[in-house]
């Protein structure tokens, strides 16, 4: 695909018909029901998704969903390496990036326990909760 040159006016024609940023290929959705979404779906609306994006004291995270009643996603994930690993069919992908300071990395291990390392899931929370308390500004301005 051709590079083209960013432009204001550019932005307001992909904002005013999304799809063009998938040609013919597929449908696009911004907001939809006023809802801070993106909806992409092929042609016919058969398949699709759902991405929405958040940010928490710990990552930033993209999740992409399906829609009720479409395929389950087939996800290729690759190791550090670029070498493919096998993940089974799932229905929701998220997709974070997290901050490098302890309290977040602690966050992360504990988050991710029910995943990987179920039996240290209590150690893991006391740990995340002792940094976190240690730590009285960390998400500060993610506090309402």
């Amino acid at each position: 695909m051709a590079r083209q040159k960013r432009t204001k006016k550019k932005y307001q024609e992909l904002f005013d018909n999304p799809a063009r940023l998938f040609g013919e290929d597929a449908q696009v959705v911004l907001w939809p029901n006023g809802v801070p979404e993106i909806w992409i779906k092929n042609r016919n609306g058969t398949k699709g998704v759902c991405i929405t994006a958040s940010e928490g004291p710990a990552c930033f995270s993209v999740r992409v969903k399906h829609f009720i009643g479409a395929y389950d996603f087939t996800v290729l994930a690759c190791n550090p390496d670029y070498e493919p690993q096998d993940i089974e069919p799932i229905r929701e992908l998220e997709v974070c990036q997290y901050n490098q300071d302890e309290v977040s990395q602690a966050f992360k291990a504990w988050y991710m326990a029910d995943s990987h390392n179920s039996e240290h899931r209590t150690e893991l929370l006391k740990s995340y909760e002792t940094l976190k308390a240690a730590n009285p500004d960390y998400g500060a301005r993610f506090k309402k």
